[in-house]
């Protein structure tokens, strides 16, 4: 199936829930996604992240709010989306220096093992959790993140990486 008319135009100005592909995800698809991320001070960005994910067929999603001040915002900004949002206190998990090349990875680590833990002992039914930065869009011409899961699911494969373009 040829699905370039689903991609948005390169250098576009819309926003990921604008465009639709011509065929959604399949809603009954064979794997659930459920999503973690940590943030802060994202309330800007993060709804147009969960909405296009949401797109890809991600079903749920735990966010991680590192001390942002923009928490009104950020609860507007999440308000119908279905989201978690757990709050995380950096004096425990973050280290102080912050002139330190990679910082935050302590931080993201942490956050990151609690979101696992969490999931997992809510025993939700989920197929595959994913870990993602907020700036990052995962994106498959082919088919949606869902089936392209389901597929790799299906060779017994457990773990999936990305590789990562800039545009």
């Amino acid at each position: 199936e040829d699905r370039s008319a689903a991609r948005p135009p390169m250098g576009s100005t819309t926003t990921a829930w604008e465009w639709r592909p011509e065929r959604p995800h399949n809603a009954t698809a064979r794997v659930r996604v459920v999503a973690c991320t940590l943030i802060r001070n994202q309330a800007a960005r993060v709804r147009e992240w969960v909405r296009f994910h949401q797109y890809q067929g991600i079903s749920e999603f735990t966010i991680y709010d590192d001390a942002s001040t923009d928490g009104p915002r950020l609860r507007a900004a999440l308000s119908g989306l279905p989201t978690r949002l757990v709050p995380w206190n950096r004096s425990l998990h973050c280290p102080t220096d912050r002139s330190a090349k990679n910082h935050m990875a302590p931080c993201q680590r942490a956050a990151f093992a609690d979101c696992m833990r969490r999931e997992m002992g809510l025993k939700r039914t989920f197929t595959w959790l994913g870990l993602f930065d907020v700036d990052e869009f995962f994106f498959s011409p082919a088919s949606s993140l869902t089936n392209v899961l389901a597929e790799v699911a299906s060779r017994g494969v457990v773990a999936v990486g990305c590789v990562a373009r800039e545009f």
